[in-house]
């Protein structure tokens, strides 16, 4: 029954897809799932060089499906070998014939079970994108994980993996691809995004998702993810007027395909209608819009003075440039993925579920604190959390090693 589900659903996607009736040209490199992966391609590697493979997901469909004689043989092949769920990507593999599968979605399952029958034949590759952890996954989901070589964040990734017993055959530290490749984007474009700065010294908030719905998360934590949000905008609109600090909101929604998608339109204006409920006129707290493709978040977080937020790769990623953070959590324990605390509560900027007075002791004392005296006292965790080295970025290391594969 399973198997016949799956084939199903697989005929859901083609029907949902564009078809092209021709066979793919070998490449070097195969970037799979690379919806989440398009602002890296073109750095890394030559477009000459590589195939893209999309993978169905929340919110995001195949856009093309391959379809040739060639193809189909290999499908039949796999599927009278009884691959019913993944005949299609084996078979484009084998057609395209790459020296490297590579993905930046390091928690693909699909991506897994490719790397465990095909590893002999291709390399595979695993690019940490954001801050990972599997604590609410069940153990025979975590029995599913196989990387062989996987590019991640810190020593704290390796632990956390180990201590799950998680397979992965080779670990390389690198650090967040994504903050160099801004870093780099934002170097060559200092004009873009002034507009978002003004002369006041400012604190940057990192708005997290308050989804309506989710596929993976029930409604009681969609509940509470709603209301941490709610209640951190309330503290800062209370906290800016009153000691006349600002605060500048790193929007969660970006306004760039709002019209194209009726769903992100309206989350977009939720986020906007909430936050104006909360703050009214307070000239103190402002939303700025967000611009992914400008890097606009990552501007604003590394400009400030201090950055706040919750579960938030971005806030991560702040730690690895040594600014002064308050990493909130409403929760205490990892049982629940999606409001797991960043880090453990052990420090000066980690705080569990605080009060108001809690938030406005902790906050001024970050605050004045200097950049010099908060280093001293946070350099073991940030060192452990996020590697970073200033001199070899994490995007050099990539083209680097993709260079040795591919060459």
């Amino acid at each position: 029954m399973k198997k016949i589900l799956s084939i199903i659903n697989i005929f859901k996607i083609v029907l949902k897809s564009k078809i092209i009736f021709t066979t793919p040209q070998s490449k070097k490199i195969i970037f799979f799932d690379s919806f989440a992966s398009k602002e890296y391609l073109d750095l890394i590697s030559k477009k000459q060089d590589y195939f893209l493979i999309d993978c169905p997901g929340e919110k995001r469909k195949i856009e093309y499906i391959y379809l040739s004689p060639k193809i189909f043989l290999f499908i039949i092949y796999e599927i009278f070998k009884g691959n019913f769920s993944n005949f299609y990507y084996i078979s484009l593999i084998k057609v395209i014939n790459p020296k490297a599968i590579i993905t930046f979605v390091d928690n693909n399952f699909a991506f897994f079970k490719l790397s465990k029958k095909l590893e002999g034949r291709y390399k595979f590759i695993a690019i940490q994108n954001a801050h990972r952890d599997f604590f609410d996954y069940s153990e025979l989901d975590l029995k599913k994980i196989y990387i062989p070589e996987y590019f991640c964040f810190s020593q704290f990734t390796i632990d956390h993996f180990n201590s799950l017993k998680i397979k992965v055959k080779k670990f390389n530290i690198i650090g967040s691809p994504t903050l160099s490749v801004a870093e780099k984007f934002l170097s060559e474009n200092k004009e873009k995004n002034t507009n978002v700065l003004d002369s006041n010294p400012y604190i940057c908030v990192v708005a997290g998702s308050m989804p309506f719905k989710s596929s993976s998360i029930d409604d009681d934590t969609l509940k509470q993810i709603r209301e941490r949000q709610v209640k951190l905008w309330k503290y800062i609109s209370k906290f800016s007027q009153k000691h006349e600090i600002y605060f500048k909101l790193a929007s969660r929604q970006s306004n760039g395909d709002k019209d194209k998608d009726p769903k992100q339109r309206e989350r977009y204006e939720d986020e906007i209608k909430t936050f104006d409920a909360i703050n009214g006129n307070n000239k103190f707290f402002k939303k700025v819009e967000r611009n992914k493709k400008q890097f606009s978040n990552y501007y604003l977080a590394l400009n400030s003075k201090l950055v706040i937020g919750y579960h938030s790769t971005l806030l991560l990623e702040c730690m690895a440039k040594r600014k002064k953070l308050l990493c909130l959590s409403s929760i205490n324990s990892y049982q629940n993925m999606p409001l797991n605390p960043l880090m453990p509560n052990d420090n000066i900027s980690s705080m569990y579920n605080p009060s108001y007075d809690e938030f406005e002791s902790r906050l001024l004392m970050l605050f004045k604190m200097s950049d010099k005296q908060y280093s001293e006292i946070f350099s073991y965790k940030r060192d452990y959390m996020i590697y970073y080295n200033d001199k070899i970025s994490a995007l050099s290391y990539l083209q680097s090693e993709i260079k040795k594969i591919i060459e």
